[in-house]
């Protein structure tokens, strides 16, 4: 009943109920998700991405943003000459050629900063300090993640999916499901807004019986790489011992990967825009996966064919190209104790799952696949109610795939979205 009623009200009226909601949950700020240790661990990625540039392979440190940080962390004489000796070792190690050199190096600087900034942003488990929330904020500001109100706030009516991407997905979910095409119980719409950058949470998950948004999360998109020649992967050799996967730069048209290239064309590995439907899951090689079927003709009919899945991106898929290399250097300064109950290998497998949708500018792309974060998140229930945590990946393969918790219901819908000039026989 709740369904006949809502297709009566006009587009405009139920997007306006969709973000109400939004709103009123919190759920735009990307630290909802993510409380206590989470949270550390996202303050620890962010600079992390900033400290990967501080000493770049080649070339000597560059010290201005360890000044910048040292200020930030208010660190100590000690702390600060310890930190600079460890700066000083990369650097050295950096321009020596020395790869296994530069691995240990950089590992012990970065987990040595890390460090201090757990030491420094020590929290309960709900809260940081205003400082340390600031400062997350900030920090995901410079990395497109999200965009403040003057007083720096996250501003949340940036971060809902805009009325012509919400538009277009609604006309096309009443289509196709007049039209048999999906089941007369499905509930549940993606909206996959492309044009927003990968480091963006531009997946939302909406369901359309309650007026809700059930989810919010980053997902990547297809690198648009059909096959590396040899001189390709000689390229590619020279340049380690960078972390080179497939670059976002091939697949988008910013190096944050926006407005990715499109296709439906076999071994292509690109995105595909328009209208899907959540098939079966399966067990793959990302592991727990969704299939996923096309249902535009000549525009995204080939993606069950081309293996193109929903699937999780965890730590196993780090960006770093001698990943041994850098643990040897985690494990070295494991040594120096555990820290609130986290050793540091701990530390750094926590942050990898956080930042491999979220904030590498290089590991957001994928074979054309929808890439998701495997952090745990908080569940909607029924009721509106947030209660409990789920594996991200999981979360989505249940929903979409017609399992909400633990009710059965039906495959649903993604729409991904490619701007105002996308074209479609499924809305106006």
């Amino acid at each position: 009943m709740m369904e006949s009623l809502s297709e009566e009200i006009p587009l405009e009226g139920r997007y306006r109920a969709f973000k109400e909601d939004y709103l009123k949950t919190g759920m735009c700020d990307p630290a909802f998700n993510y409380s206590g240790d989470r949270r550390l661990a996202l303050l620890v990625s962010a600079v992390k991405t900033d400290l990967a540039s501080v000493c770049p392979w080649g070339r000597q440190a560059d010290p201005r943003f360890f000044d910048e940080l040292k200020l930030k962390l208010g660190m100590t004489a000690s702390e600060s000459a310890e930190a600079e000796k460890e700066l000083a070792n990369c650097s050295r190690a950096a321009t020596s050629g020395n790869t296994d050199a530069y691995y240990l190096a950089s590992a012990r600087f970065k987990v040595r900063a890390s460090k201090m900034m757990l030491q420094k942003f020590r929290s309960v488990p709900e809260t940081l300090p205003p400082f340390g929330a600031a400062f997350i904020h900030k920090k995901m500001e410079s990395l497109k993640m999200v965009r403040l109100t003057p007083d720096g706030r996250p501003d949340c009516d940036s971060e809902f999916v805009s009325f012509d991407a919400f538009s277009k997905a609604v006309q096309g979910y009443e289509k196709l499901k007049k039209a048999g095409k999906l089941p007369a119980n499905s509930r549940y719409l993606t909206i996959v807004d492309y044009t927003k950058p990968s480091n963006s949470r531009r997946l939302m998950v909406l369901d359309l019986s309650t007026h809700r948004v059930v989810n919010q999360t980053w997902v990547a998109h297809g690198d648009g790489i059909p096959e590396l020649t040899d001189a390709e992967k000689e390229k590619r050799s020279r340049m380690r011992p960078r972390p080179t996967p497939f670059p976002s730069e091939k697949g988008g048209s910013d190096r944050f990967g926006s407005n990715p290239k499109t296709g439906n064309e076999h071994k292509s590995n690109l995105s595909s825009l328009g209208f899907i439907r959540a098939e079966t899951e399966y067990n793959g090689t990302w592991g727990r996966s969704l299939k996923l079927h096309g249902l535009e003709s000549g525009v995204n009919d080939q993606m069950l064919s081309r293996g193109v899945v929903l699937h999780g991106w965890g730590v196993d898929q780090m960006s770093w190209t001698s990943k041994e290399s850098f643990m040897k250097g985690v494990n070295e300064i494991a040594s120096l104790g555990a820290l609130d109950g986290k050793s540091m290998n701990e530390l750094n497998s926590m942050d990898g799952r956080m930042s491999s949708v979220a904030f590498s500018e290089v590991n957001n792309a994928t074979k054309g696949c929808l890439g998701v974060s495997e952090e745990p998140v908080r569940v909607r229930q029924q009721d509106g109610t947030f209660k409990g945590e789920k594996n991200q990946r999981d979360l989505l393969i249940e929903l979409l795939g017609g399992k909400s918790n633990g009710v059965q219901s039906a495959p649903s819908l993604i729409f991904n979205y490619g701007g105002v000039n996308q074209k479609s026989p499924y809305f106006e």
